[in-house]
């Protein structure tokens, strides 16, 4: 009895002792090859992820990352893989337009301006997310199998300061600046990527999310994890979505959102929202025992 006991302690020191810390700071000298520790961290979360184990703590010390995180399910709901942005790191979701041309004809305006752009996701060409400068442009959506008739819009319809449009055809951003000026002398993004995508057994915890296109924290089906002091804005979605900060597209099992903020988005709360409920046989139901609270909405459910 005594030496199973002492078995099962050792077993069990063995198992937290075996979790790793690896660290990234694109903000001082780095390397996507090096060992990832406090010294020498990594430059790109993507390294350090491929490099962690399940269970791992993967710490995001500074800096500004243009890259989704795909969470590694950690082997445990008593061992989770933790991601911790130190609440200084920031996701960004965005992708940054550039190489501008006046259009001088079939523009309702000679300041409308355009640039060759490729969104990354799979439907981001339906994205409602263009920036100048952080501040949101009216979005003109184009005529696609998933727009509305009411929302369908042409290039015609851009006609006036702070809106955009993308013709999916030709791969083209438009957008006529606030300012109605060259836009290369603004920042101009486009939201085209989620900031984190969920699984089970996670924490994700102490990060600033920018430009995530159809949510912050996203993900299909996860159970046992923690969404935890996150400063979400910015969130961008599309007309045939209902979104939110933290978004799942099937269901979640046993988590947990506390503490985050959810700002200056196009979500009407930080909720739980799933799309494809019906199919999966959970109707309206897709979350069991699973908590909000204490999380702030400020200025969502804007256009």
């Amino acid at each position: 009895m005594i030496l199973i006991l002492v078995l099962e302690i050792f077993v069990s020191n063995l198992s937290s002792v075996s979790a790793a810390t690896w660290y990234i700071d694109n903000t001082r000298t780095c390397s996507d090859s090096g060992s990832g520790n406090f010294a020498t961290p990594f430059c790109t979360i993507g390294a350090g992820n491929g490099r962690m184990a399940a269970g791992d703590t993967l710490s995001v010390l500074a800096g500004e990352y243009r890259e989704t995180v795909w969470a590694k399910a950690g082997p445990s709901s008593a061992q989770k893989t933790i991601y911790d942005g130190n609440d200084k790191a920031i996701l960004n979701g965005g992708k940054i337009a550039s190489g501008w041309t006046q259009c001088l004809s079939g523009c309702a305006s000679t300041n409308v301006y355009y640039a060759p752009f490729t969104f990354t996701e799979t439907f981001g060409s339906m994205s409602g997310g263009v920036f100048e400068d952080a501040r949101r442009m009216e979005w003109e959506h184009p005529v696609n199998a998933e727009c509305k008739t009411y929302e369908c819009k042409t290039l015609a319809d851009l006609d006036r300061p702070g809106e955009a449009y993308y013709d999916a055809s030709l791969q083209r951003l438009y957008i006529w600046t606030f300012e109605s000026d060259n836009p290369s002398g603004h920042l101009i993004e486009a939201a085209n990527r989620p900031n984190f995508w969920g699984t089970n057994n996670v924490v994700v915890k102490n990060f600033r999310m920018v430009h995530g296109f159809i949510g912050g924290v996203r993900f299909d089906t996860a159970a046992n994890m923690d969404v935890l002091h996150n400063d979400i804005s910015k969130v961008s979605m599309t007309y045939f979505n209902n979104p939110a900060c933290v978004w799942a597209n099937v269901r979640g099992d046993n988590i947990y959102v506390a503490g985050n903020r959810c700002e200056d988005s196009q979500v009407t709360s930080m909720a739980f929202a799933s799309t494809y409920a019906s199919p999966y046989g959970c109707s309206d139901q897709c979350f069991h025992d699973s908590i909000l609270e204490n999380n702030f909405n400020i200025n969502t459910g804007v256009w």
